[in-house]
């Protein structure tokens, strides 16, 4: 990944085509702290060169650093201040964190490492509180010594920070990806993920889709059916957290482009199906071809009628619009009861009784590990993301 000759490191051509518009301003910027990165990480540096270049996974054992290279762009008193984050070892996973391969859960408890792909991550901030926070000498004494910052003031937020994250081998020039007739892919594989502070920058909710078109028009249909009051659990979802002062972060993660509408078809279908019990998933219809295959079993849509892979959310939108029993469904979720049971529903989670226990426990001032003995997990994480609101949200005490 030499940088011998270069003007750029980064490919400006496809940071372009695949960044928000919002991150082009600093294009220059992040391909310098690139450089900085790869002269300080020599090692690391070549151990990306020899499998992000190549577009290779990685095999990371628990205590290595993983293979994420992220770039900060932030505005403070009308000044932008740029950095790198150093990237963060792999650890040990808490029960309720997500941790995936092209969405696939990954139990590292069981292997002690996982296979991922170099990532470039790149983050703009801009809102006032965000950036006097995350600059304040407290808050990166705690970011260097690995401890947890003091938390935002509920409702401080009024403009999330922007996150978008791609694999390397994308935006680093090769011949291989950008050698000359190279022509930028037709379509994207993207997630959208959102949330709050604990949930930064990938453990919060998630929404996976495919397009046809730019990921980033796409987005702004999405937006726009935020906006108009759409049904879908995605859309409601996001304006619940925004309109509750719960989002600190949006994340844009483009996990492939292609030219192969079937293979991402394919892909998408896999990785909702692998998160299919996840409660943070957003999609409320499986992917790819399974979804079609979904809307023609329930006749929303007819077994003729064709279907792009964008319009299967506007056609969802519609159908539900206008059934009262899916209106019935969709309600349902508004019902903290129902919500609540649907929450604790998998083996692996809390109880709604357990959740209800530590609250009441943990207002009487007893230690964590008292009231993780008294409802029997050994997993002080858990218990400790009950107690300050960061899990089980829509479990509310009796």
């Amino acid at each position: 990944m030499s940088a011998k000759g270069q003007k750029f490191i980064l490919n400006q051509r496809w940071f372009e085509h695949l960044s928000p518009r919002e991150f082009h301003a600093h294009f220059r910027h992040f391909d310098h702290l690139f450089r900085v990165f790869l002269g300080r990480h020599k090692d690391f540096g070549l151990k990306l060169d020899i499998h992000g270049m190549a577009g290779a996974p990685i095999k990371v054992k628990v205590g290595d650093p993983e293979p994420t290279i992220h770039l900060v762009a932030i505005k403070n008193s009308g000044k932008w201040t740029r950095f790198y984050i150093p990237p963060s070892r792999l650890s040990a996973v808490p029960d309720d964190a997500r941790v995936s391969t092209m969405g696939q859960n990954v139990n590292i408890a069981d292997s002690g490492y996982v296979f991922v792909h170099p990532l470039l991550r790149f983050e703009v901030v801009t809102d006032p509180y965000i950036a006097e926070q995350a600059l304040s000498p407290k808050n990166i004494q705690a970011a260097r010594t690995c401890q947890d910052a003091p938390p935002f003031e509920p409702g401080a937020i009024r403009t999330p920070s922007q996150i978008f994250s791609t694999k390397l081998e994308y935006l680093v020039t090769t011949e291989r990806v950008h050698g000359k007739g190279a022509r930028l892919p037709q379509y994207f594989l993207y997630e959208h993920m959102f949330g709050n502070e604990h949930e930064y920058p990938f453990n919060g909710l998630f929404y996976v889709g495919i397009t046809r078109r730019s990921w980033k028009k796409r987005w702004s249909e999405h937006r726009a059916a935020i906006e108009r009051g759409s049904r879908l659990k995605f859309h409601q979802a996001f304006r619940e957290r925004r309109d509750g002062g719960r989002l600190s972060h949006i994340h844009h993660y483009v996990l492939a482009v292609l030219d192969d509408l079937d293979t991402l078809c394919q892909a998408e279908q896999s990785i909702v199906a692998g998160h299919w019990h996840d409660t943070r998933l957003l999609n409320m219809i499986p992917g790819g071809h399974e979804g079609l295959r979904y809307l023609r079993q329930r006749n929303i849509v007819g077994d003729e009628t064709p279907l792009a892979p964008e319009d299967r959310e506007r056609t969802l939108e519609n159908w539900m619009q206008n059934r009262p029993i899916a209106k019935a469904l969709n309600e349902r979720w508004l019902d903290p009861d129902w919500a609540a049971a649907v929450v604790c529903a998998p083996a692996n989670r809390f109880s709604i009784e357990d959740v209800c226990a530590i609250r009441e426990l943990a207002a009487t001032g007893l230690p964590l590990s008292e009231i993780a003995s008294r409802i029997g997990c050994d997993n002080l994480t858990r218990v400790r993301r009950v107690i300050s609101g960061q899990t089980y949200q829509r479990v509310q005490l009796r």
